[in-house]
C-alpha cells in the first residue's frame, strides 16, 4: 500500500516538474522569437529581459546592476519614450565601432530642445570620467523594471548551442525513449491480459480443454485403463502441447518431468479419452 502511494506521489511530482520545465522552455522560445522584432530584446506581453554583459552599471545605487545579472525591462512606445525622467534607466540602441549595440544606462540629464534629448551615463565610478551618451527619443527601446542577480549567466548559457542541446534536445530524446518503453510495456500487458482472457473464456478456451482432458484421464484411472502416473504424464504432455506456461491451481495435480512420455497400451484407453472429450464439449 505504501509503495503504491509512493509511486503515485513520485509520478505526480514528475509530471508537475516536467510541466514546469515545458513551460519554461516555451517561455524561452517565445521570448527569443519575439526578440527579432524588438531590437533583440526577448519579451512577452510587453515585458522583456536582458543579460548584463558589462560592469558599466555596477554602482552603489539600489537599482545598479553588474555583469552576469539579468535585468527586466518594459518596452516603451513613442509617447512613453518622450516622457522619461532623470534617474530612469533606459535601454537604447546605438552603434559602436560600426556594430549595432543595445545599452542600458541611467538618464542623468534631459535637454528638451536637443534632438539628442536624453544624456545617459553608467553607475560605475569610472563611468563618471568617461564621455556621456546622448540618446534620441527614437533610440529608446525599454525602461528598467528590476533585476535578478546572477541569473543572466544562466540564461546566457541556456541560449548557447550546448545549453540548448542539453536542456531541450536531451530531455526530448529521453522523453521519447520513455514513451516508447511505456508503450511497449502497456502493449505487453494488454497482450498478456488478452491471452489470460482467452484461456479463461468459453468452451473452446485452452483452460476448458485442459479441464476436459483431465476429466477424461480421471475416468480412465477409475476404470483401471490407465494408472495415475500415466494419466499425470499424459496430461502434462497435453499442457505443454498447447503452450500453457503457468500452473493452473484448479488442476490439483503436479506436472511430471518434461521428458516423460506415455504409451497407452490399449486401443480402449484412446477411444475412451476421445469419447469423454466429445461428451464434455
Amino acid at each position: 500500500m505504501k509503495n503504491n502511494v509512493l509511486k503515485k506521489v513520485l509520478k505526480i511530482s514528475g509530471n508537475v516538474l516536467f510541466g514546469i520545465f515545458l513551460v519554461f522552455i516555451l517561455f524561452i522560445a517565445i521570448t527569443n522569437i519575439r526578440a527579432k522584432s524588438t531590437d533583440n530584446v526577448p519579451n512577452i506581453f510587453g515585458y522583456g529581459y536582458l543579460n548584463v554583459l558589462s560592469d558599466s552599471m555596477d554602482g552603489d545605487k539600489e537599482d545598479s546592476f553588474k555583469i552576469g545579472d539579468l535585468i527586466f525591462v518594459k518596452l516603451v512606445n513613442k509617447e512613453e519614450a518622450e516622457n522619461l525622467k532623470v534617474g530612469d534607466i533606459i535601454t537604447y540602441r546605438t552603434i559602436i565601432d560600426g556594430k549595432d549595440m543595445t545599452i542600458s544606462h541611467r538618464i542623468i540629464r534631459i535637454e528638451p530642445d536637443n534632438p539628442y534629448k536624453y544624456v545617459t551615463q553608467g553607475d560605475h565610478p569610472s563611468s563618471s570620467m568617461a564621455a556621456t551618451d546622448a540618446v534620441k527619443v527614437n533610440q529608446v527601446i525599454a525602461v528598467y523594471q528590476g533585476k535578478w542577480a546572477g541569473a543572466g549567466s544562466v540564461f546566457a548559457w541556456f541560449s548557447s548551442g550546448f545549453g540548448f542541446f542539453l536542456i531541450v534536445c536531451v530531455p526530448c530524446i529521453l522523453f521519447l525513449i520513455f514513451e516508447i518503453i511505456n508503450f511497449v510495456k502497456v502493449y505487453m500487458e494488454y497482450k498478456n491480459e488478452k491471452q489470460q482472457v482467452a484461456m479463461a473464456g468459453g468452451p473452446d478456451s485452452i483452460q476448458n480443454k485442459i479441464r476436459m482432458r483431465k476429466a477424461a484421464y480421471d475416468d480412465l484411472v477409475k476404470e483401471g485403463t490407465l494408472t495415475k502416473e500415466q494419466a499425470e504424464a499424459a496430461l502434462n504432455e497435453y499442457i505443454k502441447s498447447v503452450s500453457v506456461i503457468e500452473n493452473d491451481t484448479t488442476l490439483e495435480e503436479k506436472p511430471v518431468g518434461a521428458n516423460e512420455s506415455l504409451e497407452v497400451s490399449t486401443e480402449e484407453a484412446k477411444e475412451k479419452t476421445s469419447a469423454v472429450e466429445e461428451k464434455n464439449e
